[in-house]
């Protein structure tokens, strides 16, 4: 726990100036560019991809080696492991409403954990082996079945 009360963040925080170009490169592959969405609505909201809280105790996920983790609210990154995260978002109270995206180095794949408790991944080239048959497809908008 921080000073404040919520769970504290895992990992090490990277500094502005590092992070800076890394944070640019996510933004602009996961950030929606539809006009219609706010741009004030977290990324992690606007994912379009897989509804599964399963991925973040997935086997392909926990045995990744360094993971970044990002909050748009306060623009930070960080850097961890898979396993921390786990332990973070396990440890989150019921009024802390976190919304952030977690990927990879090369930007392959995102996990977006938002404040309503979804955790959306987006995993184009199935990375982490997923999609599951049965999972809930997000198209920024609604949660449904995916097309069989």
């Amino acid at each position: 726990m921080n000073d404040n009360g919520s769970t504290k963040e895992p990992g090490i925080e990277i500094s502005s100036q590092e992070a800076k170009p890394i944070v640019e490169a996510f933004l602009a592959k996961f950030k929606s560019k539809d006009v219609n969405i706010p741009s004030n609505l977290p990324t992690a909201c606007q994912l379009k991809g897989i509804k599964d809280i399963d991925v973040l105790r997935s086997s392909k996920f926990l045995n990744l080696n360094k993971i970044y983790y990002y909050f748009d609210f306060s623009n930070q990154l960080f850097e961890t492991l898979p396993k921390e995260i786990l332990e973070f978002y396990d440890s989150l109270q019921p009024w802390e409403d976190y919304d952030f995206c977690i990927f990879d180095s090369g930007m392959k794949w995102c996990i977006g954990v938002t404040h309503n408790d979804d955790v959306i991944l987006v995993d184009p080239e199935r990375i982490l082996n997923f999609p599951s048959p049965g999972l809930l497809e997000n198209d920024g908008k609604n949660i449904k079945k995916p097309a069989d």
